[in-house]
């Protein structure tokens, strides 16, 4: 079928199993990586965060053109669960491209999200200004450590060798659950994951789970990490896959734990947030590793996140979690809001006072990612006093965004 300009007759559905074939054929096209059609049909049929119920197919001239998930999710922002729709496996087959297809999907995808009662959008981006052009704004950037087992301080690796440490059990998960969710509120970004993504997490065959026993059959942490290697006899790593504890010197602990891998590894793969401090502690970073003459010591790779798109400004903000008392204005793309929060909820009610002036998109880089007033003074993206922006600044405080959760 051949199409010319933008397609009219554009719909979307919710998917059924007799679309599977067909968006096998899109999805390979649209992510043309190494998963196999297994691999794939898993991808839609099988989704830890969802089922087809939750995949759309978009139609046109009698033809499915695209697809794209929109998850229930719930993600903890300043404390609090926020309900949000994520976007995924966004596709559009080959013949269909630059005729507004993604577009038209999008746009529906937003309106199905809104009517549910979501509070925001959130994609991890493929090709980042096509959604930015769609009100998208980044939630922010993490780091991946890559560094020696060596480079853990030697009073930690002490420590884990001392304590109570023994691989995970069935019986844990419930513990496991609960460390993961306190740690998560505490932070800014966290998925509140559901059964299925800990069934997914905790039976991969390939991932080791240490817990540090606090009291017997009480754990205050743990540790899932797997090893990877790229070919019989090469060097071996470890890549961490989730990491949460009760407190920081259990926190320790577990990097210990990992520190005391290098007997076999030769390298640690740690996903971390912007402002975690745990950099600062290792030593030799990057043992066994040569640099240049223009970087000497390269510690890892700075990670994007996802991104997200707020599409009712009262909602969004009544909807995340606050840590500070106070009270702020903000004129959104003109309308101006005020926002005053207690004990960690917001009421948020249209006004006629003036503000810091942000554009929709902007906002939801303050109010969900790492964005803070200041910064978006500096790039020119926001205005306004220096007592207004002081107030949002501090109404807005909030650890880095981070999550492990990629979907």
């Amino acid at each position: 079928m051949h199409y010319r300009g933008a397609v009219s007759d554009l719909h979307v559905r919710t998917a059924t199993s007799e679309d599977l074939e067909r968006l096998l054929h899109i999805h390979i096209a649209a992510f043309p990586d190494a998963r196999g059609m297994t691999a794939r049909r898993r991808n839609f049929a099988d989704n830890p965060l969802g089922s087809l119920e939750d995949l759309h197919v978009i139609e046109g001239g009698g033809r499915v053109l695209g697809h794209a998930f929109l998850f229930r999710l719930g993600v903890w922002f300043g404390g609090k669960r926020v309900a949000v729709g994520g976007v995924a496996s966004v596709g559009v087959a080959p013949e269909a491209r630059g005729r507004g297809v993604a577009r038209s999907l999008m746009s529906q995808l937003h309106a199905t999200s809104a009517g549910r009662g979501d509070a925001i959008t959130m994609l991890y981006a493929f090709r980042y200004d096509f959604y930015a052009k769609l009100g998208y704004a980044r939630t922010g950037t993490a780091h991946r450590v890559v560094f020696s087992p060596r480079a853990v301080p030697q009073d930690w690796i002490k420590r884990a060798r001392a304590a109570s440490i023994r691989p995970a059990r069935g019986d844990d998960r419930a513990q496991i659950m609960s460390i993961y969710e306190l740690e998560a509120q505490r932070g800014h970004g966290q998925l509140d994951r559901p059964s299925a993504l800990w069934d997914h997490s905790l039976l991969d065959e390939r991932v080791h789970t240490l817990v540090v026993e606090s009291a017997p059959k009480e754990i205050s942490g743990y540790v899932s990490f797997e090893h990877l290697q790229e070919e019989s006899h090469a060097a071996v790593r470890v890549r961490v896959r989730d990491l949460a504890a009760l407190d920081d010197a259990t926190r320790r602990t577990l990097l210990g734990a990992l520190g005391a891998q290098g007997d076999q590894a030769t390298a640690i793969e740690l996903d971390l947030a912007s402002d975690d401090p745990f950099i600062a502690a290792l030593g030799e970073i990057d043992a066994h590793r040569h640099g240049t003459a223009d970087l000497e010591h390269s510690f890892g790779t700075l990670t994007g996140g996802p991104v997200v798109s707020v599409h009712d400004v009262e909602r969004a903000l009544s909807a995340r979690g606050y840590r500070n008392d106070g009270e702020a204005t903000f004129v959104v793309d003109g309308v101006p809001w005020t926002v005053s929060t207690r004990e960690g909820h917001a009421t948020v009610r249209r006004c006629d006072k003036t503000g810091v002036h942000v554009s929709a998109s902007v906002m939801g880089a303050l109010a969900f990612g790492s964005l803070t007033p200041t910064g978006a003074q500096r790039l020119g993206w926001l205005s306004g006093e220096p007592a207004e922006i002081k107030a949002a600044s501090d109404l807005l405080t909030c650890p880095a965004f981070f999550t492990r959760d990629h979907f």
